[in-house]
């Protein structure tokens, strides 16, 4: 059967290339004297109520939803996925006229690195990290075969860097991305590593005559079995929009990881960005710029499609984590543990333990149960980057640096809260250093944790790893022994490994 060809003017635009429409309204927040600005967005719900992105509350009382293409409902989404929103805004509240998602790639899970986070679908690799929302599944249970829906950004490596990560039972398949090896007389393609076959396709929903290699498109289908290995055959093909100089003058803001970068432009997502002289920049500077680096611009749009930016923020990054029971609770902050952290419309909430989809800080209560992602801010106070409520457990977990430590009395502190080491063989305190991060399982008491595991937690020490030289000596004591002797007859050459070490540690955390 030949496919019905489509020729859209304006296709839905992907969550890489943001197309932007403006919208109207009127906030229906708490400030109302601040300015709305028309403007088009894409960007990770954090929460709902009405909806929440990128700690923006948007009014969604009168706003369309389009789900995977079909019309839908609030309730339909969830937090951590990755929408297109079009409407207005002051920067804390506004109003949503349209709300869009689709999913980055959804299919069989192979390649599960349950420890490092990763795994593959339909060719593309995923990567989770603290802040990736898990539904029906974790990492810690996600195994090969299970089929799953991901949403997420891509980075300069190819990489999905998921933001949400749901089990799937539909058996059907999607894959976002840009054609490649088109074969018209075999009627197959490539997206990145993942062949599809369009052979079989009854519809095509494109801007241009034919497909072509570097065309953005979405493909839905079924995977199929080979000898040759497994073939998306493709039911349905649209052309994802990568065109923006319809788009006049209205505000956009993009969020993605910079994929490409050069004097005065870069590449976010898949989208082109130039960066004026007089371009803003929060939470950072210029020479923050970086492959990798998560950055929300704003702009507008120019006549050959690129975001001409007014202003980059640089996102906080997780620096620490927390898990036990809430000690306090008020308007704005949540206490674990004695650890006070602040909550606000850019915390991503969940609530695991009942499934609430209106889910906030008013819910909870003391004794509750959480799960803090945090950050920490130039004052010292700590911001709750993720909050989610969990079922009630008995089992702590502190991941941060070691504030203090006292061998003889085997106990450590670690944010502000003392940790007893006794019952644990690893680390040896006599080597642990003041600034090592650690992640330490145990027991608390309303006063101190009781230590039932730890580990040297590699993801967030950058600074340790620059004040203290080569980490290696803490995973394998052999190592330890080696670098002992080689002080003993080199101080020198071990300085140079030292050091090289150190610059490799760095390099993977940055990877990472």
């Amino acid at each position: 059967m030949k496919p019905v060809i489509r020729y859209s003017v304006t296709a839905l635009s992907s969550a890489l290339l943001l197309a932007a429409c403006g919208g109207s309204g009127s906030s229906s927040g708490t400030a109302p004297q601040a300015e709305e600005t028309n403007r088009t967005i894409q960007g990770t719900i954090d929460g709902f109520g009405s909806v929440i992105i990128d700690g923006v509350h948007y009014d969604s009382s009168s706003t369309s939803f389009t789900i995977d293409d079909n019309p839908g409902s609030e309730s339909d989404l969830r937090v951590g996925q990755v929408v297109i929103l079009s409407g207005s805004d002051d920067g804390k509240e506004g109003k949503a006229v349209s709300i869009s998602y689709d999913a980055s790639v959804k299919g069989p899970v192979s390649n599960v690195d349950n420890a490092a986070g990763t795994f593959t679908v339909l060719g593309q690799a995923v990567v989770t990290d603290a802040m990736t929302v898990f539904e029906g599944t974790s990492m810690d249970t996600l195994s090969n075969g299970e089929m799953v829906e991901v949403s997420g950004y891509t980075d300069s490596d190819g990489q999905w860097r998921a933001t949400y990560v749901e089990l799937e039972d539909s058996g059907e398949a999607e894959l976002r991305g840009t054609v490649s090896s088109l074969d018209e007389a075999a009627q197959t393609f490539m997206i990145g590593s993942q062949l599809v076959s369009y052979s079989g396709t009854t519809e095509m929903e494109l801007d241009e005559a034919a497909l072509r290699d570097g065309m953005l498109v979405e493909v839905e289908g079924t995977v199929v079995a080979t000898d040759s290995g497994d073939v998306l055959e493709a039911d349905s093909i649209e052309q994802e929009d990568d065109s923006h100089s319809e788009h006049g003058d209205d505000d956009s803001r993009v969020s993605g990881y910079i994929t490409e970068l050069s004097d005065g432009a870069m590449t976010v997502g898949s989208t082109p960005v130039q960066l004026p002289d007089d371009v803003r920049y929060e939470h950072g500077t210029s020479a923050d710029l970086a492959l990798n680096v998560f950055v929300k611009v704003e702009g507008q749009f120019d006549a050959d499609g690129n975001l001409v930016a007014d202003e980059v923020e640089f996102e906080d990054e997780v620096k620490l984590e927390l898990e036990g029971p809430v000690t306090a609770v008020s308007d704005t902050t949540v206490t674990v543990m004695g650890v006070e952290a602040i909550v606000d419309t850019s915390t991503r909430v969940k609530d695991e333990r009942d499934d609430l989809h209106y889910f906030s800080l008013s819910d909870i209560s003391v004794g509750d149960y959480v799960e803090l992602r945090l950050s920490e801010n130039a004052d010292g106070t700590y911001q709750a980057l993720r909050l989610e409520r969990e079922e009630d457990d008995n089992e702590v977990k502190v991941t941060a640096p070691v504030d203090s430590i006292d061998t003889a009395a085997e106990l450590i502190v670690m944010l502000d809260i003392t940790i007893d080491m006794a019952g644990v063989s690893s680390p040896d305190l006599s080597t642990l250093v003041v600034g090592d991060y650690l992640e330490v399982d145990g027991t608390w008491n309303g006063d101190i944790i009781t230590a039932t595991e730890a580990e040297y937690e590699h993801d967030y020490d950058d600074d340790s790893h620059e004040e203290h030289g080569d980490d290696d000596s803490h995973d394998d004591s052999d190592d330890s022994d080696d670098d002992s002797d080689d002080d003993s007859d080199d101080s020198d050459d071990d300085s140079d490994d030292d050091s090289d070490d150190s610059d490799d540690d760095s390099d993977d955390d940055g990877d990472d």
